[in-house]
Order: structure tokens, then C-alpha cells, then sequence
């Protein structure tokens, strides 16, 4: 693998200007216009050499790629040898300041003759001697200049047999030199011509120009505008129906995805910089993260020039400084949008920045109010703006009225960076927005909790840092876990770098910090208290049956080791009431299985009931963004248990609020690796069943150093993530355990989860679950998980039913199992067994908390549905949303299956309705829609959608469709 020793992030500034690029560079990025480039070189050759020439005019909006395809176009003519003979092309510079008559025109056609000439090398006497006659030109008056320089090169043509090409880039501003300057009325007339008389002659500039390359068959015009000529009312007249126009519309996603390979290909990937390695990283980026190209869609709305700016951040990857390539790429696309902005009249000007204030979809009336200009001017402009693709119009949700936005986000991104109120969420505006678009919740998350644990461990924050910092937690929820942590580190952090440096917080960290507001909490742990607090008050008012045993469970929830505060404040509220079964339940948080093994493991018996017992009192916070505050609590309780409490902080506040374990056991697995006894407990923490042939593989991992490696990646695989930490590492592991012990059920089971709903590779994963059926009968899992492989995957329900009902006597009392044999009988029309079955859930769900995989709100959600309880679906919905809202990938993962699998039991309509009608709607948008929309077959219910929610709904639409 070729890398570049010098990675550098920007170090291709020529990328994003066609006119510094090599021959070869050119071939290699140029992919996308390759249609537009063959119907040129066709009007190129189909054109006869007693004709004259169609010109033609290429029409977009800036960066669309239109000086890209000139250069393209002249490489191609001169690499065509029957073209080459017959045609030169000539290239000029994208504005030519200088023209502002025809003889300037000329002259400059002229000049490009001779540097092609050089280029092409020509005699040196022949361009020695163009130059003199083109040098005596400058000596005659202006009119005698433009017939001359205009004789000369259609000499030149007819001696040499040849064509010219004339590829003028930026038409429009060139037309409109020529028109200002020939407008212009005489300064000093002389007497007896009259300056009206002077301006009629002058006025006929733009006229001869037509009359020439109308006449003339030894030059072609091909040139760019953004906008059409006919559009402007100074020149209109005299170009009105001449030029055949080609519009280069905005790249697609196939279009995107092949201009970042190509780019790839020709200026490396992640510092490899062998072509066919770096077109393999960009596609293994793209297939992994399709998401992010949609992204990427989103952001530059579909425009070449940003996309090439923008595949800087893929080529840089996850160790890329996003922050600080962000700004230097928003800094290199200063002076384009900077001219964008002043191109434009004072009105539209202030109009556009409005609409890029606001980011969101604006309305005309909102902009009117905000601008102070009258709604009808504000109207007319906007269809302007429009029409020069800057910006879009966009239904505006809720309302029947169209709203609009900046088309290019990065352009908007850009805005915000620079003109932001001072106020610390306006400041950071355009760092947030762009993450939100960049990354997925659970990426946000990660990453979060990934740079607090950078800003504990760092003795240096600089501005820079601080204001990523700041705006990553902003992307997430106020109250969020992920949040606070963050908040905490990096405001603790930079209050320990100001008083180093002996200077205010402020001082150091302009405008980025509120000590006297919001950021005061991240000083103590009273935040944390208070949570803890309504925590306690919410689980007290929970009504209870008389035979159960309310007190008693209150202290075992909030004394409850597995799990944070956010998840018992759940609990609390989605627990409608408190039964005698719920209450003797062997532990409030089933789901928490694997957490609870690992902290009983950890923990001995008596630091565990010790530290149980102060969390539920409150003296205990582990839930406290204030990481030394928590790890002084837990040193002051368990002085002689150290290992316990780095486990325990870990696991308190490094996995709560929804974040995995799996990379926690992995890791400890490193940590432990030398120590058997750990290790053996870090098995038998983390696998369910069959205790003693876990022990065993512990006993052999400890023996081996490899094995133990392997055995690591397998507790990993065992926690099921969203998504695996590494699926691949996870199967090798599996494969080891099996290899050490094949009569062991449970890394069959393991490996058939991860064969399914990871890897995809159903056949391999039937298999694995039959295996672990056939060492283990008793175990009602595999059947369950071959059930739902049949159902959702290959489609053979008859054998999908046989095994739920395997599944069913072995675990009567478990609703999931109940529930997806309910959703099979309802796919095939079997209505009277299918309301059996989700009646029959429902009451199992009943006796279990809401929590969980027993209690998920998405079995609750599809059951009350089916059975039409609006009341109850719509708790279960608000509930399943909130989490997923909330950025848990699990839930958000849920709610998108349960979107697919109520479609095709014929209740999509039912769902949307539901979603249409929750307090979060709005978020819920993409979903509803993309229901509505395949229930009427028809993609017209997107139309009222906004860019960022139509993206997720066509996606959603699609799986519906694919998965009838």
C-alpha cells in the first residue's frame, strides 16, 4: 500500500481550479459530464465545413462545472486526431476584465491563437510573425482594430485550412463589458455630432458581433453563462434565440459518488496514494456510510465545485481534524461565495441573508417582516434567486404555503460561520448544523463521549478545540448523558487552562462560556442530585396493587447497579402501574443482563449491597457529569475495592444512557488480559447461559495469549450493538470459542445473530442457529431467532410459524415471541389467530416492566395497534420516540423495523396517522411520510418536505417498497 508521508489535508488546493490541472489530472477527475462532453464533440464534428457553426451556450449556476467541461472539451479536440486536423480549440481565461469592445475581443482571440500555437509547436517564425502583425494592431484607431485583428485571424484559418474553437467562458459578464462600454454616451461630442447620433452607431457593437458569427464558418462559439443571456434585458435583442442552450443540471447521487472516486483515484485517499487502493478506500467509505453521501447531497445540492471541496473530510476520514478542515475548506470558498454575495443589488443581497439566518425553510411574509421590504418585492425577488440557483423553494411543514433556502448548505454554512450573533448557540450555528448533516445519532454520541474522556486527559484546550467541543454536545438533547459529559469536561477543562494562565475564563475563551448561567451546573453535582430527585418522586407516585410491595422496589430500582438514572426515570414513567409481579421480579432491569453480570462479578457481595444501598439513598451519583466528583464518592466508600470502582465508573457513566457496553468489555478484556481470575470473571459476566462451559473457555483463553485476544472480540460480538463494534472480529471470535469447545451452544447462537443481522449472510446463519438448537433443545432463543430469519429474510413462513411455536412452548411467557408469531399470522390473512396473539401479548406485557427486551415499546406500539387500543399505541409510540430522539440507536434501529413490518401487515396508514397526531411529530416526519407515500403508491405525499426530510423518507420508501 503506497502512503503519503506528508498527509495534509488541504494540499490540493488546484482541485478546486480546472485551470491549474494537468492534461492527466483533467482526464482523471472528469466523470460526471461525460454526456454533455460527447454531445459537444458531436456538434463539433457534425458540423460541415461550408456551414456555419450553431453556437452553443452551456448554462448553470456557478461552480456546476461549466469551465471543466470547456477545458475538457478543448483536450478532447486536440487529442482527436480527424478533429485535431480540422479544429483548434481555444481557451481564455473565466473573466475577461479586459473586454469591453470588439477590437479588445479580437485582439484577445488572437492571443489565445498564438499561445495555442506555441503550445502545439508551431514554427517559431510562424508565431513570431503573427505576433508582429498582431502587435501593430494596438497602433490603429479602435473600429480599423476590430476589422483588422478580425481579418487577420480569418486569414490565418483559410491558409492553414482550420477552425477555431472559441470556448468563452463567462459569456454573459463579457457581453455586458461590451454593451456598458458601447452604451456609454460620448463625453465630448463634437460639434455637429450629436451624442444620441453617437450612441445609435455605438449602440450596433453587440449587433456586429451577432452578424459576424453568423457569417463567418471558420469560428464556433461555445461558451458558459450562469444564467441564460435571454434572462437580462441589456442584451436580449440582439442574442434573442442564437445561441443553443445546454443546461448542466446538479449531480445526482450516482453523479457524487463517481466524482469522489474519480478524486480518490487522482489525489489519494486517507494518505494512500496508489490509485486502485484509494478508489477502494473511497468505495469501502462510500458503501459502509451511504448515509453520508446523501449527506454530502444535502450540503453542496448536487454542486461539482463544493463536492470537491467537500471530499477533503472523506479523503481525511475518522482521524481527520473535521474542525479544523472544516473551517480551512469554508476559509478556501471565501472569496467565491464572498463574490457571490457582492454580485448581487443591495435588496436581494439582504434577502439572501435573511433566508441564510434563518437556515430553516422561510417563508416570503417571515423574510418581508425580517427584511422591512414589502412581501411583493420580496416575492419577485426571491423567483430571481431562484431562477440563478441560489436558492430553493420547499414546502414548508404544517402549512400549505412554500418556504425557501439556500440551495447550497455549505454556502449557507458558510454565512453562519462568518456573520453569527455573538450569543454562543448563533455562534456556534454552522458547526452544529453541518455535524447533524455529517454524522449519525449514535456517531455524535461516540463521539462525544469519546472527546470527554480527550478533555480529562489533555492539560491544553485551545479556542479552537473548546468551540468543536461545545458545538458537538449541542447536536445532542439538553439533559442528553452524552451531553453533559461533554459540557462538564470541556468547561472544566478550559476553567483549569484560564486560572494556569492566570486570566479569566472569559478572556481566554471569548463568548464561549456562560459560568453564570447554563454552564454553572457543570461545577457540582446538584444537577445530578436533582435528577436524582425526581427520579424518587416519580417512582413513589406510581399506584401500586395492595399486595405489592412498593417500598421495597423502589429501593431496589434506584439502588440498581446496571442501570443510570435516565433509564430508571423511564422506568418511572412509563410503568402505569405497579403489580405484585412486576415488583417480585428477580431484577427492575432485565435488559441490563450483561451489566449486571459484569458489576456482580466485579463487585464483592458486600460492596455490592453497600453500594446499592447508597445509590438508593442519593449519596451515591453516578450519573454526575463531575467524573472526579463521582470517582471521590466511590474511593471514599469502597477504599479496599479500587478495581470494583473503576468498573463501576465505567460502567455508570461511560454506558448510561443508552450507549453499548461492548466497547467496555472489550477494552477491559485488554486491561485484564495478564490476569486470569479477572478474565474468568469477565467470561462468566458475559456469557448468559451455560456457566460452566464458559468457564472452561476462560480457563483455555487464559492459557492462551491469543485466545485471549479472541475471547475479548467475543464478549464484544456477545452484546449485540448497534452496530457490532467489529463484525469481523466478532466472527473470528465466535469461530474460536466454537473451535475450543463445539459442543457449546451458546457462540453458535452468538455467531447465527451476527450472521443474520450484521453480516448478512442469512444460509450461514440458518445453519449456525440449527447447530445451537441441536446442542441445546431446551433454549427457546434459536428458534425464536430462526423464526424471525424466515419471516423478515428468506421468506418461508411455513417454516417461520413451525418454529415460533417451538419457540412459544418452550418460553410461554415471553410476549416478543408471541407478538412476531402474531405479525406472521397477520401477513398471511389470518386475522382471528393474529388478534389472538397480540391479545395474548398484551396481557404478558402487563406483567413485565417497560423496559427491556420483554417490555419494548415497540411490542406494545404493534400490538395496540393491530388491535386498534389508539390510546395505549400512541404511549407506546411517544415512548419508543422519545429514546430514539434522544439518540438511542437501538430505538431509532426499532422504530424503522417497526415502520417496515406494520406496512406490510397492512396497518402502515394506521401508524402514520398515529405519527401525524404525536408531540413529536416533527420528528417522526420522514416515517409517516414515506408510509403515506407507499400506501398510496405514489411519491407525491414527499413533495411536502423539506431537503433534510425528504432525504430520510425516500430512503424509508424505498426499503418499503423493496420489501413489498
Amino acid at each position: 500500500m503506497a502512503v503519503d508521508p506528508h498527509p495534509r489535508p488541504m494540499r490540493a488546493a488546484v482541485k478546486y481550479n480546472p485551470h491549474l490541472w494537468s492534461d492527466d489530472e483533467l482526464r482523471d477527475v472528469f466523470v460526471v459530464r461525460q454526456t454533455r462532453l460527447n454531445d459537444l464533440l458531436d456538434r463539433v464534428r457534425s458540423t460541415p465545413a461550408e456551414i456555419v457553426p450553431q453556437a452553443t451556450l452551456l448554462v448553470g449556476a456557478r461552480g456546476m462545472g461549466k469551465t471543466t467541461l470547456l477545458r475538457r472539451l478543448a483536450l478532447a479536440v486536440r487529442e482527436d486526431p480527424a478533429l485535431a486536423s480540422r479544429w483548434l480549440p481555444l481557451t481564455f481565461p473565466e473573466e475577461q476584465y479586459t473586454v469591453s469592445s470588439l477590437a479588445e475581443l479580437w485582439r484577445n482571440v488572437l492571443d489565445a491563437l498564438i499561445d495555442a500555437l506555441e503550445q502545439s509547436g508551431a514554427s517559431k517564425s510562424e508565431v513570431a510573425e503573427l505576433d508582429r502583425r498582431a502587435h501593430e494592431l494596438t497602433q490603429v484607431g479602435r473600429e480599423e482594430q476590430a476589422a483588422s485583428a478580425l481579418s487577420l485571424i480569418t486569414t490565418w484559418c483559410d491558409t492553414h485550412q482550420k477552425r477555431l474553437l472559441l470556448l468563452i467562458d463567462s459569456t454573459d459578464l463579457l457581453l455586458e463589458g461590451i454593451r456598458r462600454a458601447s452604451s456609454a454616451p460620448a463625453r465630448k461630442a463634437k460639434p455637429g455630432r450629436g451624442s444620441a447620433a453617437a450612441r445609435n452607431k455605438d449602440d450596433t457593437a453587440l449587433w456586429q458581433l451577432r452578424k459576424v458569427l453568423l457569417q463567418t464558418r471558420c469560428l464556433m462559439w461555445i461558451g458558459a453563462t450562469y444564467q441564460s443571456l435571454e434572462s437580462h434585458y441589456a442584451y436580449a435583442d440582439a442574442f434573442h434565440d442564437f445561441f443553443d442552450l445546454i443546461e448542466l443540471s446538479p449531480l445526482s447521487l450516482n453523479d457524487m459518488q463517481e466524482a469522489l472516486v474519480a478524486l480518490a483515484r487522482r489525489f489519494g485517499m486517507r494518505g494512500i496514494t496508489d490509485p486502485a487502493e484509494a478508489e477502494a478506500a473511497m468505495r469501502g467509505e462510500l458503501s459502509a456510510r451511504p448515509e453520508r453521501l446523501r449527506a454530502l447531497r444535502t450540503l453542496t445540492g448536487g454542486n461539482p465545485r463544493t463536492t470537491a471541496i467537500l471530499y477533503e473530510l472523506f479523503a481525511a476520514g475518522a482521524d481527520g481534524d473535521l474542525h479544523g478542515d472544516l473551517r480551512a475548506l469554508l476559509d478556501l470558498m471565501t472569496p467565491l461565495y464572498k463574490s457571490r454575495m457582492e454580485q448581487l443589488a443591495e435588496q436581494p443581497r439582504k434577502i439572501l441573508a435573511h433566508v441564510m439566518e434563518a437556515w430553516d425553510p422561510v417563508s416570503a411574509r417571515d423574510l418581508a417582516q425580517a427584511s422591512g421590504i414589502a412581501v411583493t418585492t420580496v416575492s419577485a425577488q426571491l423567483v430571481r434567486l431562484e431562477h440563478e440557483g441560489l436558492v430553493q423553494k420547499v414546502p414548508l411543514a404544517g402549512v400549505a404555503r412554500s418556504g425557501f433556502q439556500v440551495t447550497e448548505r455549505f454556502f449557507n454554512i458558510w454565512f453562519l460561520m462568518r456573520h453569527a450573533a455573538r450569543r454562543l448557540r448563533q455562534r456556534l450555528t454552522w458547526l452544529i448544523e453541518f455535524m447533524r448533516l455529517w454524522y449519525r445519532g449514535e456517531e455524535l454520541q461516540e463521539i462525544a463521549l469519546h472527546r470527554a474522556s480527550w478533555h480529562q486527559r489533555r492539560a491544553v484546550l485551545s479556542p479552537e478545540q473548546a468551540e468543536f467541543s461545545r458545538a458537538l454536545a449541542r447536536t445532542m438533547p439538553a439533559g442528553q448523558l452524552a451531553r453533559e459529559r461533554l459540557d462538564y469536561a470541556v468547561c472544566r477543562q478550559a476553567r483549569d487552562r484560564a486560572e494556569a494562565l492566570q486570566q479569566r475564563i472569559g478572556d481566554v475563551y471569548p463568548d464561549l462560556f456562560d459560568l453564570q448561567g447554563d454552564d454553572r451546573a457543570y461545577l457540582s453535582g446538584d444537577a445530578c442530585h436533582k435528577r436524582f430527585v425526581q427520579v424518587q418522586q416519580a417512582l413513589a407516585a406510581i399506584p401500586a396493587d395492595d399486595d405489592a410491595d412498593r417500598d421495597r422496589w423502589v429501593r431496589r430500582v434506584l439502588g440498581s447497579l446496571d442501570a443510570s438514572l435516565a433509564e430508571k426515570l423511564a422506568l418511572a414513567r412509563s410503568t402505569p402501574r405497579l403489580t405484585r409481579a412486576l415488583a417480585q421480579r428477580p431484577w427492575p432491569f432485565p435488559h441490563r443482563d450483561l451489566r449486571r453480570r459484569l458489576i456482580a462479578a466485579a463487585f464483592a457481595a458486600e460492596a455490592r449491597e453497600t453500594v446499592s444501598a447508597l445509590l438508593s439513598s442519593g449519596d451515591l451519583l453516578p450519573d454526575c457529569a463531575d467524573l472526579d466528583f463521582f470517582r471521590k464518592q466511590l474511593a471514599g466508600t469502597l477504599p479496599a475495592h479500587s478495581a470494583a470502582a473503576d468498573l463501576a465508573l465505567t460502567l455508570f457513566v461511560g454506558c448510561s444512557g443508552g450507549t453499548c457496553a461492548a466497547s467496555l468489555v472489550a477494552e477491559l478484556a485488554q486491561q485484564w488480559a495478564g490476569q486470569p481470575d479477572r478474565a474468568r470473571l469477565l467470561a462468566l459476566a458475559a456469557i448468559d447461559t451455560d456457566l460452566a462451559a464458559a468457564r472452561r473457555l476462560a480457563d483455555a483463553a487464559c492459557a492462551q495469549e491469543a485466545v485471549a485476544t479472541a475471547l475479548s472480540h467475543l464478549v464484544a460480538g456477545l452484546t449485540w450493538s448497534y452496530p457490532p463494534v467489529d463484525a469481523e472480529r466478532a466472527e473470528a471470535a465466535y469461530r474460536q470459542a466454537i473451535a475450543l469447545d463445539e459442543n457449546f451452544a451458546a457462540p453458535w447462537f452468538g455467531l447465527g445473530h451476527l450472521l443474520h443481522n450484521h453480516l448478512k449472510r442469512y444460509d450461514e446463519a440458518e445453519a449456525a442457529y440449527r447447530q445451537a438448537i441441536a446442542l441445546d433443545a431446551t433454549n427457546a432463543w434459536p428458534w425464536y431467532n430462526l423464526g424471525i430469519l424466515y419471516l423478515d429474510r428468506l421468506q418461508r413462513c411455513a417454516e417461520a410459524e413451525a418454529a415460533f411455536l417451538v419457540a412459544q412452548k418452550l418460553a410461554p411467557e415471553e410476549p416478543v415471541i408471541w407478538t412476531n408469531h402474531a405479525r406472521l399470522l397477520a401477513g398471511l390473512g389470518r386475522k382471528e389467530e393474529a388478534d389472538a396473539g397480540f391479545r395474548r401479548a398484551v396481557e404478558l406485557l402487563g406483567t413485565y416492566p417497560p423496559e427491556g427486551e420483554a417490555g419494548d415499546p415497540q411490542l406494545r406500539l404493534q400490538a395496540h395497534l393491530w388491535l386498534n387500543n389508539r390510546d395505549l399505541a400512541q404511549t407506546a409510540l411517544q415512548d419508543l420516540a422519545a429514546r430514539a430522539e434522544g439518540g438511542d440507536a437501538a430505538s431509532f434501529s426499532r422504530l424503522r423495523a417497526q415502520v417496515s413490518e406494520c406496512h406490510r401487515m397492512g396497518i402502515g396508514q394506521r401508524l402514520a396517522d398515529l405519527m401525524q397526531a404525536s408531540p413529536l411529530a416533527d420528528f417522526l416526519a420522514p416515517f409517516a411520510l414515506a408510509l403515506s407515500a407507499a400506501g398510496a403508491g405514489s411519491m407525491e405525499a414527499l413533495d411536502g418536505a423539506s431537503a433534510e426530510i425528504r432525504v430520510l423518507a425516500s430512503e424509508v420508501l424505498r426499503e418499503l417498497e423493496s420489501k413489498g
